[in-house]
């Protein structure tokens, strides 16, 4: 009986072959009979490690970077026929790299633009034998993959250009087919085949239960190639296991696996399932705290509990609202202020890992924070990263030390949120610049010594983000008046600030003129991504557990009650750490840290509803004044956690936004 896969006497060429998927495929055509040279990366064949992946015994080998046009056109031949030409050349850059143009053109260059240039260069030699071409795509060319946008186009354009060189090299005697991979064992897998969570996570999505192989993509190679599909030209065929026929299914490079298991996954990923489509937000890595950054927490904890000993829970639960210079200046002279700062400016020169133990020690205790809080957290690092020199020489050492305090100035009456239509404005003069206007809602400018605000310095409230600057105003300038904002809970941390003929000087400018949008959206990256947006109500959670734990209260319920606070709030734990690591890296995750934000604030508003819900479904038990003052005081302000920081309409317009939904 003739074997309609047995190939030898054949020559096939696999283009990326030198290991993962095309490896496979290369000693699939082998194991039939084939002689099969590969195109790679690599100077030489030794060069490649077996224990990767990658088997080149038996096989020829040549160094091509298909990248590179001219590269291509100057590669030797490797066979004087072809039989097969199996294109599985393919590249991804992460960390949003595609959205740069250099990490884009890379991308198309390898993963779209070759397979044109090399299916032109062998065209005349497959013609001669009635040859076939096979495309290896992905199922990411299928569906939206928001953090490899190149990676997606470039697989789509793929899919498209089987069908289009199927009709235009069928004249020729050519079939050209293609094939789209799912989740792929491969070396790049390894992450998720070798942990057994993570492995779970990624079989969950596939109805066979089983990940792809080498093996898998190399029968489905040889049957396109084969007699055995010599009726079918122009298609591409999806080899996944089912996994693109499930909704919601995540839409990741061929060959590379999901980096989260399916618990890591819940806490890092966001998706919309629509008519037919699915877009995934995808751009968070679970990260841990680094050992020299964990080391900080005894010293932090320390300083927190000394300065809340005396403190009763309602009154730690003002954390935010606490104002304590000499606290404040205590941090300072520990080291615990400015610790992402350089050296030189009195900073620790640590990174926002560092910061975030600090911040969650802090307002875990409950420890009053507000008199240090803006300038460490949102004005230093505009400073540093905008402000000239004499800026940074004469602020940061003082915020540092715990001695200078800032506040923002953004929000203006009738605008809410909308920070594009700020109306306040500044006018140049010959000594500088004079404002006029109004502020509202700035926390704790009554004690602050400088405000930084978003001012209007050309145009109008309509040309929207154009226009608007960001100025350093000393608010002991004349001219100023400062008004507190006293709120249900009968404190007054908000204010509103009026700007009458208020001169500033010069140098009050940070940064470029007309820069500042981009300057105060980097700025709430720092905002919105921290552990603040998590533990606003952490110290009323705490009091209620002392209360189950006093009345000896502990049931199914009650319980079930516990457990999903406590894995809601390591959930947004994780994320928040994981926005913190970008932060690591030099990023600006605007995105990101609005979608901590808005999940965040929601968590801290549900807690003391279902906090008063529990005691009020219990009435015989007794409820100390402390923990009845607690949770009326955060029951009171919850509804101002979704304001602060842009409100749940902004930061949904923001994420919307960042997932290519409007």
């Amino acid at each position: 009986m003739k074997d309609d896969t047995d190939f030898a006497g054949k020559a096939v060429l696999v283009v990326g072959g030198s290991s993962g998927i095309g490896n496979g495929i290369a000693h699939g055509f082998r194991a039939r009979g084939a002689a099969v040279h590969v195109w790679g990366t690599r100077a030489q064949a030794t060069d490649y490690d077996p224990d990767d992946g990658s088997d080149l015994a038996g096989l020829g080998y040549s160094c091509v970077d298909v990248g590179d046009p001219d590269a291509i056109e100057a590669a030797a031949m490797p066979f004087d026929r072809l039989d097969v030409l199996i294109l599985c050349q393919g590249t991804v850059v992460y960390r949003r790299g595609e959205f740069e143009r250099e990490g884009w053109d890379r991308v198309m260059a390898v993963n779209l633009d070759s397979l044109m240039h090399i299916s032109r260069k062998f065209r005349p030699q497959l013609s001669q034998s009635a040859g076939s071409i096979v495309i290896v795509s992905s199922i990411s060319g299928l569906k939206a993959n928001i953090g490899n946008p190149a990676y997606a186009a470039s697989k789509a354009g793929a899919i498209s250009l089987t069908k289009t060189l199927g009709q235009a090299f069928a004249a020729d005697g050519i079939r050209v087919n293609g094939l789209a991979p799912g989740l792929v064992d491969t070396k790049l897998t390894k992450v998720t085949t070798q942990n057994p969570d993570r492995l779970e996570g990624a079989l969950a999505h596939i109805p066979q239960r089983r990940m792809g192989t080498p093996e898998d993509m190399a029968g489905a190679a040889i049957f396109l190639a084969s007699p055995l599909a010599s009726y079918v030209t122009g298609h591409t065929l999806i080899v996944d296991g089912g996994l693109s026929l499930r909704s919601g299914a995540p839409s990741i490079p061929a060959g590379d696996a999901p980096r989260f298991s399916r618990q890591e996954r819940a806490a890092t990923r966001f998706c919309r399932v629509g008519a037919g489509e699915t877009i995934v937000f995808d751009t968070l890595e679970p990260s841990s705290l680094p050992p020299e950054d964990e080391a900080l927490r005894s010293r932090v904890r320390a300083l927190a509990e000394a300065a809340t000993a005396a403190r009763p829970a309602d009154v730690r639960a003002r954390s935010w609202q606490g104002f304590d210079a000499d606290f404040s200046r205590k941090l300072g002279a520990a080291g615990l202020l400015g610790l992402t700062l350089p050296k030189a400016y009195g900073g620790g020169e640590r990174g926002p890992f560092a910061r975030f133990v600090v911040v969650e020690e802090l307002l875990s205790a409950g420890a009053p924070v507000a008199a240090h809080w803006i300038a460490d957290r949102q004005s230093a690092p505009l400073i540093l990263n905008y402000g000239t020199e004499a800026q940074r020489q004469f602020y940061l050492p003082r915020i540092c030390r715990g001695e200078l305090f800032f506040c923002i100035g953004m929000s203006e009456p009738g605008s809410g949120s909308d920070l594009a239509s700020v109306r306040t404005r500044a006018e140049r003069t010959a000594g500088g610049w004079r404002v006029n206007g109004q502020k509202i809602w700035t926390t704790g400018a009554m004690h602050c010594d400088y405000m930084i605000a978003l001012l209007r310095t050309s145009g109008s409230a309509e040309d929207r983000h154009a226009g608007l600057s960001q100025l350093i105003i000393d608010l002991k300038a004349p001219g100023i008046t400062i008004r507190p904002i006293v709120d249900l809970t009968g404190d007054a941390h908000f204010c509103e600030i009026f700007f009458e003929d208020v001169d500033l000087p010069a140098d009050a400018l940070i940064g470029a003129e007309g820069e500042g949008w981009k300057q105060v959206t980097a700025e709430l990256a720092f905002e919105r991504s921290g552990p603040e947006r998590i533990y606003s109500s952490v110290v009323l959670l705490d009091a209620w557990v002392r209360h189950l734990q006093h009345i000896g209260r502990d049931d199914t319920a009650v319980r079930a009650l516990v457990g999903d606070f406590t894995a809601r709030l390591a959930t947004l734990r994780a994320m928040s750490i994981a926005c913190t690591a970008r932060l690591a890296a030099g990023e600006s995750p605007v995105v990101e840290a609005s979608l901590v934000k808005d999940l965040g604030t929601a968590f801290e508003q549900q807690l003391p509803v279902a906090i008063g819900d529990d005691l009020a479904a219990h009435p015989d038990e007794p409820v100390s004044d402390e923990l009845y003052r607690t949770l009326t005081y955060v029951t009171h302000v919850a509804p101002s956690f979704s304001l602060r920081g842009g409100t749940r309409e902004i930061l949904r317009g923001i994420i919307a936004r960042g997932m290519g939904l409007r």
